[in-house]
């Protein structure tokens, strides 16, 4: 930015006000020297300061816009204010216009601080403008007074943002310093600042002011669907793509998608999940499975992100990429979260990595298979799993709980946003993680009370500010009364024990059931998705779509596909109408009687057509001892009605039994 003194601005002669300031030679000080000077005088001093900035804050003395009994600062002996002292370095679209417009009316002087434009470390401020407006009074005033005219400088500034602050009465501030930064301007073609006639207009504009904060809490509180969503936000959405829970990096001889939690489930959660997304996980009847599948999916998003960092090289493709930064709030600790990590990564079970050279006793295994599991898993701590645990924050404390932890949870993950952002120039939803939210509970109000208001601050919280948010839970039952935790996210999933087992279970690996309680994006009925749970290693291994609606079929007698696939079942194709040949136009419904015709002589015979062969009839399913549905209790078989080619028709369902 080039000096606006230098385009001629100055060119009206300056008043001659007289200006009285107190000088002190540093700032431990106690004493200083009273100076009276013009404003011409004050004018020339800050055009051209003739001090040099060196790569430190030199000592060149400081000077207050104020007046001291005995000449000794402080509050208790401040005699008078002689000007006002305005300071803007806290808005990054600052400009010299933004001041001019403001101040105008009133003759001021303007420079530039010592760090414009230039990143301060020592109070982590970026680079903004840095901008200090000194504007004299008629007359001194008292502090009192002065009071009332620094809250109506802060009302006169403004937009809110824009004015970093006012000084307080006697403030000291270091002498003006030059640089290749450095800019000067001025206005001596308005009067000074009349502290009386402030009073009068404080009162006007704190009423506007009170007007525009009750606009803006109608705006915030209450806004319209036009600002809320409009074109610009409908062509975001369509350039967005969702993370898909079906497609997440896999383990080392394994399924390349190994930690995605399969094409099921990822069609009933309307196609994955994006910022916003709010998701809850419990359980019935199976242990800790709800922890372990919020797990498998936590680590395989940062599997993803640590995949995007490493390849994504070019810039078409990571404008296009997402990572997604974890940010865990659980009761397991550092060791026990990475001891499942491993399990599942290497296929062994997860007591290995505790127990250590005692696990050959425990699991019955011996020295070199110990050794090698923990060779693997040290070779995956130095590889793409140790790069993905960079992308994961486990959180060990906050202050406050329950409601009260929002507000430093927010502040903490926006913090690791930005840094990401800035460091890897992607854009990035954080992913936060309470499993379970009973841990983080306020003391005062535990029970259902409390999850629910926890649950509706985050999730308000999480759409507010583009977070994915997922929550777990010690139990999900209809009669738990955790109505937040069903009603509030985006889908609300609880795993349990299935009514009955598909074929293909052992003992080293249980079935798990994911039931849909209520889904805002897709279907919430069954058949649900299905996993083999390798509990010991804490893989969840889904079940291809194609299998469970096989077995739904088989089993219940309805049509698995009409549900998951067909919400209407097509029109029947029509039939060909027959030529009319009996007498009276009449369609005649029998064979059509097709008159010989004998190809010429030395013609080559024309061969029959072979008939294809009739379909293989599939063969019924076997029945189970244990019963599976009403048809079978009954000992109905179920009933389906034939129907023609293209054409789905549901069954007959069978009678109840008395």
């Amino acid at each position: 930015m080039s000096s606006p003194i230098a385009g001629g601005r100055e060119k009206i002669p300056t008043p001659r006000l007289p200006i009285t300031m107190t000088f002190f030679t540093g700032r431990e000080e106690r004493v200083g020297q009273r100076r009276a000077a013009t404003w011409a005088q004050l004018a020339a001093r800050l055009r051209d300061p003739g001090l040099r900035a060196n790569s430190h804050k030199p000592n060149h003395g400081q000077w207050a816009f104020a007046t001291f009994r005995a000449n000794r600062r402080g509050l208790e002996t401040l005699d008078t204010v002689n000007g006002l002292v305005l300071d803007y370095d806290g808005n990054p679209d600052l400009s010299l216009r933004d001041i001019r417009g403001a101040w105008s009316r009133w003759a001021f002087l303007a420079y530039t601080t010592l760090h414009h434009n230039r990143a301060d470390l020592a109070t982590r401020r970026p680079e903004f403008p840095r901008w200090r407006v000194l504007i004299p009074f008629t007359e001194p005033i008292d502090r009192v007074q002065y009071e009332r005219v620094v809250r109506w400088a802060q009302l006169r500034a403004g937009p809110p943002g824009l004015l970093d602050s006012v000084a307080e009465p006697g403030r000291l501030f270091n002498a003006p310093l030059k640089n290749d930064q450095y800019c000067y301007d001025s206005n001596h073609t308005g009067a000074p600042l009349d502290p009386s006639m402030v009073l009068a207009e404080l009162l006007t504009l704190e009423e506007d002011a009170a007007q525009n904060q009750a606009r803006a809490a109608l705006e915030t509180s209450m806004p319209t669907l036009s600002s809320s969503f409009g074109v610009d936000e409908l062509d975001g959405g369509r350039r967005r793509s969702l993370i898909s829970v079906a497609k997440l990096p896999g383990w080392p001889a394994g399924p390349e998608t190994g930690h995605g939690l399969g094409k099921h489930l990822d069609v009933q959660l309307g196609g994955g999940i994006g910022p916003g997304y709010v998701l809850s996980v419990g359980s019935r009847g199976v242990g800790n499975a709800a922890s372990g599948f919020l797990q498998q999916f936590v680590d395989g998003l940062a599997l993803r992100s640590a995949s995007i960092l490493e390849l994504s090289e070019d810039e078409d493709t990571r404008s296009r990429s997402v990572i997604t930064p974890i940010i865990m709030l659980t009761e397991a600790g550092p060791s026990e979260l990475t001891w499942r990590t491993l399990a599942r990564w290497t296929g062994t079970d997860q007591r290995l990595f505790r127990a250590g050279n005692a696990s050959a006793r425990l699991l019955g295994l011996k020295l070199n298979q110990v050794e090698r599991a923990f060779n693997q898993a040290r070779a995956a701590l130095q590889s793409r799993v140790g790069q993905s645990r960079s992308l994961i924050r486990l959180v060990q404390d906050l202050p406050g709980r329950g409601r009260d932890m929002v507000e430093p949870l927010v502040e903490r993950v926006e913090l690791w946003r930005r840094e990401l952002v800035e460091e890897h120039r992607l854009e990035t939803w954080p992913v936060v993680v309470f499993d379970p939210v009973e841990q983080w509970l306020d003391h005062s109000r535990t029970g259902i009370h409390g999850v629910n208001e926890l649950i509706e601050v985050l999730a308000r919280a999480a759409r507010a500010r583009g977070w994915i948010l997922l929550v777990g839970t010690e139990s999900l039952d209809e009669s738990d009364g955790y109505s937040a935790l069903t009603r509030l996210p985006d889908a609300c999933l609880r795993l349990q024990t299935p009514d009955a087992a598909m074929p293909g279970t052992g003992k080293s690996q249980m079935e798990v059931e994911v039931a849909v309680l209520n889904n805002r994006w897709g279907r919430d009925e069954p058949p649900f998705p299905r996993y083999r749970w390798e509990s010991r290693a804490g893989r969840f291994l889904p079940v291809s779509v194609g299998e469970v609606a096989a077995w739904w079929e088989d089993e219940s007698g309805e049509d698995a596909e009409a549900h998951t696939v067909m919400r209407q079942a097509p029109q029947a194709r029509p039939q060909a109408r027959t030529p009319q040949l009996a007498r009276g136009g009449e369609s005649d419904t029998s064979e059509r009687t097709v008159p010989r015709i004998d190809p010429p002589r030395g013609a080559p015979q024309r061969q029959a057509p072979q008939q294809r062969p009739a379909p293989q009839q599939r063969p019924a399913p076997q029945q189970r001892p244990a019963a599976r549905s009403r048809a079978i209790q009954a000992n109905i078989p179920p009933v389906k009605r034939p129907t023609p080619r293209g054409q789905i028709v549901p069954p007959v369902k069978p009678p109840k039994k008395d």
